[in-house]
């Protein structure tokens, strides 16, 4: 198999600097040699699963659609038994670095606005992500947040118009919502977005968890399901103003979870910077 450094002179980029790599594939940041004014990519290079790989393409370019808060997908190309893709760069890197490894003050505000935002935009076009948490967010050069990596993204609907009900773990760890983790528990997608950017927007304001699986097994989430917050290790006065819109966002009965329009209804969402 090709590294990057090879592959990509060979479907017409200049190779500048690898950014990852791993078990996932590699990831580098490349030029396209025609492009006169060389703006930079990133090009993902993952094994070749034809359906699976391009299944990602076509949800993440109909997620994209006209979003100023989602990474564009740009192009995918198979060579070699690999999958390339190349993808918008977001050069300030993702928010799990800005929160949880930078002494920079986070726009928590800002950052939280353009994740509704695109995930408002995403749910419009009947996809959903299933897999939001900071390291799937990019912060772009001009400081907007943009929702990213689209390996478990799939559409919310089925051809008939008919919302899919979906069942099994998928999701990462701590960003999961608590119906998922129910053994053989049925479970909507949007509340799953919903409850996992409640999680990211408690990492910005705290650069902390409040437990690290929400499910009943974890102490801490067990505190907080039965509503005993204040025996919780996890200080919820941190939240400030937010605090309302968080614990909405955390219900956990999907079927009361906050809204798109409860989200932007909210007095700390809409307050101005």
């Amino acid at each position: 198999m090709l590294n990057n450094k090879q592959l990509a002179p060979r479907l017409g980029y200049t190779w500048r600097r690898d950014l990852a790599s791993g078990y996932f594939g590699d990831v580098s940041v490349v030029e396209k040699d025609e492009d006169p004014e060389k703006i930079q990519l990133v090009m993902k290079t993952v094994k070749q699963d034809l359906d699976r790989n391009q299944r990602e393409f076509t949800t993440h370019m109909k997620a994209y659609e006209g979003s100023d808060h989602i990474i564009r997908m740009i192009a995918m190309e198979n060579v070699e038994l690999q999958t390339v893709f190349f993808i918008e760069l977001a050069s300030m890197g993702d928010l799990h670095h800005v929160i949880f490894e930078s002494p920079a003050v986070v726009p928590c505000h800002r950052y939280f606005q353009h994740l509704i935002a695109g995930l408002q935009h995403m749910h419009s076009k009947d996809i959903i992500h299933l897999d939001i948490k900071p390291e799937n967010l990019f912060i772009s050069a001009n400081n907007v947040l943009k929702i990213g990596d689209f390996g478990l993204a799939r559409p919310n609907k089925n051809d008939n118009g008919d919302e899919i009900v979906l069942y099994g773990s998928r999701g990462t760890e701590g960003y999961m919502a608590p119906e998922i983790l129910v053994e053989n528990a049925r479970w909507r997608g949007p509340p799953v977005d919903i409850w996992a950017a409640g999680i990211v927007l408690v990492n910005m304001l705290t650069k902390n968890e409040p437990w690290k699986d929400a499910e009943e097994r974890d102490v801490q989430f067990k505190m907080y399901s039965q509503n005993d917050l204040n025996r919780m290790r996890f200080h919820w006065d941190q939240l400030g103003n937010a605090t309302t819109l968080v614990l909405k966002m955390l219900d956990c009965n999907p079927a009361n979870r906050a809204s798109f329009y409860f989200i932007e209804n909210n007095a700390w969402f809409k307050q101005n910077d």
